[in-house]
């Protein structure tokens, strides 16, 4: 697929104002249909209009938030793989915290960490030093060197 690059930063600064227009008005919509699921179960015991809603939302769409607030305010429990809702006939519906808390809100993204490869590593040496005090382990010392050693650790 070949797209059309905006090449004036004014109309990209307009593409991104639209975006995020459309963007809070899709939130809000995401969250009134999410609330309207959880009355819908409860009233109902029908969970297709939530399962329908998950696999609705996009590719850039936080769907585990929305199943983890599902299960938290709903009868709704995440199904054997994760991906989706099934039905909780044990669980309640909390609709006014349900109201007050949105998905994103409920279970906010995890902010990105870089991948430090040293402190990883140095971490494991670590973690490998405390497992090679305990027999029933499998770290002898010769690999505890030889990562040590690798790693820089003494």
């Amino acid at each position: 697929m070949t797209m059309k690059i905006i090449e004036k930063a004014a109309d990209v600064t307009k593409a991104i104002d639209s975006i995020a227009r459309r963007a809070k008005k899709l939130d809000t919509d995401i969250h009134v249909t999410a609330v309207s699921c959880l009355h819908h179960a409860d009233k109902h015991g029908d969970v297709t209009l939530m399962q329908n809603l998950i696999k609705a939302m996009g590719r850039s769409q936080r769907k585990n938030a929305l199943i983890g607030w599902a299960s938290a305010f709903g009868k709704f429990q995440p199904d054997a793989a994760g991906k989706n809702v099934v039905f909780n006939r044990d669980g309640s519906t909390d609709m006014t915290s349900a109201q007050e808390e949105s998905p994103w809100d409920f279970a906010p993204e995890t902010p990105f960490q870089a991948f430090d490869l040293g402190s990883e590593l140095a971490k494991l040496v670590k973690k490998a030093q405390k497992a090679s005090e305990d027999s029933r382990n499998n770290v002898t010392p010769e690999q505890l060197a030889q990562l040590s050693k690798m790693v820089g650790v003494k």
